[in-house]
Parts: structure tokens; sequence; C-alpha cells
């Protein structure tokens, strides 16, 4: 059966270090590879040219602006973009843009599709009214239709789950030489465990945490040698938190801030992703360690119901909770094995990004 073509306007607030990013990115990619004409509206940022470098164009809205005549200027710019390049449908991921969507729909007819990515969002009154989807609400997990509809009202027959996915592609293994590069590069030992924190530095990620349960492993093993790579950026005061965390716990030395970094080479080198953040959507990086084919311990925020099969989840903020986890995996290897090979198998059943992709294009058409 012949695939129609469709001209598809995707909006996102930036296009900064962020799940939501990785997924519009990603979701981008997928649909340009089918052959659809993508347009991205964003205020800008680092990676935009990851859009281009993939022949996606991007258009720079300054949706962050608080200026209502800037925001009225960025509507009769979209229209415009609308009507020139004959957009059949908008993909809005955030509420502030899914505002703007409404109202373009208004003018023009054309509708949308809301993706909302992180559970738990403002969700009084004024929220509940400011929150509009257009013929579907999209989630990536299933953990986060209850939330929708009795916080957001929405109905449960609008909304549609769609796992985030990666492009398996992209995920290959590396051989012994150029993980020891890696290892040398970091200065990473042949007995040093390597546990790793894939995500931004900011607070929800629960950086902290993840240290209080290292400390809690090292009073137990002393002789235990370990590494712990935080990965991404974020807010000055905040590293000089977690660095002064560190300090106080003596273990400066073990921590490696990576910044923002290919997560093929640093989970190519990681005995444990850890993912301990107070709240989560679904957790790309989650996928990328099943992809990578390592264990994953996170916490029993969102999408952790889809996924529970295939990590171990543990309570925000159980310090003792997450340090047993970690020496459970780390000390047996069968534990290890079985985690690996079931992730891997719901990850290229499931997570991959053609799949993903095919089933938001579904929810276009319908």
């Amino acid at each position: 059966m012949e695939v129609k073509i469709m001209n598809i306007l995707q909006l996102s607030k930036h296009m900064n270090d962020s799940g939501v990013n990785s997924h519009v990115i990603e979701l981008s990619k997928q649909l340009r590879k089918l052959d659809h004409k993508i347009i991205v509206a964003s205020s800008g940022g680092p990676h935009v040219e990851k859009l281009t470098d993939n022949d996606i164009t991007h258009l720079n809205i300054d949706f962050i602006s608080k200026n209502p005549i800037t925001q009225i200027k960025n509507i009769h710019k979209l229209i415009k973009v609308i009507e020139e390049n004959n957009i059949e449908i908008i993909h809005s991921h955030w509420r502030k843009t899914s505002i703007i969507a409404q109202l373009i729909k208004m003018f023009t007819g054309v509708n949308f599709v809301w993706t909302n990515h992180l559970n738990n969002i403002p969700s009084g009154l004024i929220h509940r009214l400011l929150t509009f989807y257009g013929k579907k609400a999209i989630t990536v997990s299933s953990d986060m239709v209850p939330f929708l509809t009795s916080n957001l009202g929405i109905s449960k027959n609008d909304i549609e789950v769609v796992y985030n996915a990666v492009d398996e592609s992209a995920y290959n293994l590396l051989d012994i030489k150029e993980k020891n590069i890696i290892r040398s590069n970091f200065e990473i030992e042949t007995t040093d465990i390597v546990v790793t924190l894939l995500g931004r530095l900011a607070p929800v990620k629960g950086h902290l945490f993840l240290i209080e349960a290292m400390r809690d492993i090292a009073s137990k093993h002393p002789k235990l040698n370990f590494k712990l790579f935080f990965t991404g950026d974020g807010p000055d005061d905040y590293k000089n938190e977690i660095e002064q965390l560190a300090k106080l716990y003596k273990m400066d030395n073990q921590i490696i801030y990576t910044g923002y970094t290919d997560p093929v080479k640093i989970l190519s080198v990681s005995d444990l992703m850890v993912l301990p953040s107070e709240n989560e959507g679904f957790g790309i990086v989650c996928i990328e360690a099943f992809a990578m084919r390592v264990p994953v311990i996170r916490t029993n925020t969102g999408g952790y119901s889809d996924m529970k099969n295939y990590c171990i989840g543990i309570e925000y903020g159980n310090v003792e909770g997450l340090s047993q986890a970690i020496e459970d995996v780390i000390s047996n290897e069968g534990l290890k094995t079985n985690m690996i090979n079931t992730a891997y198998s719901f990850f290229n059943e499931q997570l991959t990004s053609d799949k993903m992709a095919k089933k938001i294009l579904k929810i276009y058409g319908e």
C-alpha cells in the first residue's frame, strides 16, 4: 500500500539538552527517512545542527519570550510557514507550544497533536484550562495516562501511548581496542566498577541520591574500586553542590564529569547505568543503555511500569534500596546477564525509532 507523504511541523520550546529534544530529533530524522517533509520550529539551541545535518529545516521562533506581542508575531510567522509549505499536521511537544498550536488551528484549520513527555506537570485550574491537545494527546508511558485523565481532564479515548525510542543503527558495540582507549582517556583502571548516570546536571536527576548510595556501598566494601560518570551540563551552583558532597565523602576523585558526550562511548565502558531521578517521563537514557547491553537501575517514576521487567526499580530517596540494588547487579553475573538479554530483546521489539515513527504517523493520519 502506498504511504502518503506528509508535510509536518514540529514545535519545541528550544533545542537545548533535554529528553524532549532527543525525542524531537529522533522522530524528525525517522520521518525524514520516510520522505516526509519536516520543519521544526523552536527558540534554537546547540542541537539545531542535528536537525540541519539530517536535511530537516529549522525555523527560529522565540517561544521562550513572555512578551505577548512577540507571541502574536510568532503566530503570524507560523501561519505564513504553514500556508507556504502546505503543512497538514502540527506536532507540539510542550504545553506552551500547544496553546500556540490551538490558536493557529483556529485561523488555519490545521489540526495538531500534543506529546506530554513528563509526569506530574502543573495541573491547577489555570493549567487545565490551558492544556490543548488537538486531535490526540500522546504520552510516552502508560504511567502517565492516569495523570492526564484525572489531573488534566483528558478523555482516555483521546490518549495514545507511544514509547520513546532511539535509532538502533547508532548504538553499536565497540571492540576491545576502542573500549581500552576510552578507559585510558578517563584513567579507568581494569579493576574499577563504572557506574554511569546519563542526563543533564539538574537536581531532578538525583546525582546527590546516587552519591549517598555509593557512599553506603563504599562504607561496607572499602576495597571496592569504582568510578562514577556524570554526563551532561547544568547550572554551576548545582555542580558545586555535587562536588561539595563528593568531597565531604572523599569521593571527589571517583567522579568524572564528561559534559555532553556520546552515550555510546560512555556506555561501552560502563558496568551499570543508574537513573535515580525524582521525576521522569520514560527515560531515553534507559533505552540507550538497553541498546548498549548495560543493566539499568532506576527510580519507579514515569515509565517504570512499562520497563519494570527489564530493569531494577527503587523508590526515590531510598538510599539503602539503591545501594543494595547496585551491589546485587555488580556482584551477581547471572542477574546482570539476564537483565541485559531481556532488556535488549525489549529494545529490539518495541523501542526502535522506526517503530515509534510509524506509530506516530498512524496517529497523524487518523
